[in-house]
């Protein structure tokens, strides 16, 4: 399917544009805090990247329907599962709150 630039909407440019938003604070100001061991940034980086998340699960299912009943559950799960998963990794939050010692679990 083509790309019509003249048919698509502002809803969808705004999805895109959070999209790009949420990689830009994931892939560069969290990752750089998660290298340098920066737990205060990590923490401040990770509040836009959930808020631009819910954002994307409420524009995804702006019209409700099925949509909606599954992309907002669906962004707490991924949320949930992504903090659970940063506790228990090796180099985690215990990594980033004990000078950088590995997590003996």
């Amino acid at each position: 399917m083509p790309f019509d630039s003249d048919s698509t909407t502002t809803r969808q440019w705004i999805i895109l544009a959070t999209c790009i938003l949420q990689g830009l604070d994931a892939g560069v100001h969290i990752q750089s805090a998660l290298y340098e061991g920066n737990m205060y940034q990590k923490n401040k980086w990770s509040v836009p990247f959930v808020l631009l998340f819910l954002a994307l699960a409420i524009n995804i299912g702006l019209y409700g329907g099925v949509a909606l009943a599954l992309a907002l559950p669906s962004a707490f799960l991924i949320i949930a599962g992504q903090k659970i998963i940063f506790e228990d990794r090796k180099r985690g939050d215990y990594f980033m709150q004990n000078n950088m010692k590995t997590n003996p679990n």
